[in-house]
């Protein structure tokens, strides 16, 4: 068994620097559809950023942490399908445990790999933090 690591940090403020807006092209590209449904019970301009640099920081922790198997798999398939946010979903959270879901051309990538992923988030004042560990 194979086990990795991955750990990012976000500064929160970089985040809808102008005000966010719910068809900011960062959040059609970086989050998935029940990523972007649960963000939308947020009731603060400040939670949403909060959560979207939490998440963001959290698939690239997990981005990190399967980089490996992704270039494993890669050698068999010849294609390395690099870092594409809305392909790693996040749920959960807060008293929730989150939850990695892979989607897209990671998940395909990975399919032949029996992988296993945790992630933990957190955050404090202006900065969010994750750490992601993947088993195969």
């Amino acid at each position: 068994m194979t086990i990795k690591t991955g750990i990012d940090i976000s500064k929160i403020s970089r985040f809808f620097r102008k005000g966010y807006k719910p068809d900011d092209p960062l959040v059609k590209r970086a989050f998935t559809a029940g990523e972007r449904e649960k963000a939308s019970e947020l009731k603060t301009e400040a939670a949403f950023r909060s959560y979207y640099a939490t998440r963001f920081a959290g698939k690239e922790a997990v981005f990190k942490a399967i980089s490996e198997a992704l270039a494993e798999a890669a050698k068999r398939s010849g294609s390395f399908p690099g870092f594409i946010p809305a392909d790693i979903e996040i749920l959960g959270g807060a008293l929730e445990r989150p939850v990695v879901k892979l989607h897209g051309k990671t998940a395909e990538a990975l399919s032949t790999i029996d992988i296993q992923i945790d992630v933990s988030l957190s955050n404090e004042d202006d900065y969010a933090v994750a750490s992601a560990i993947a088993l195969y």
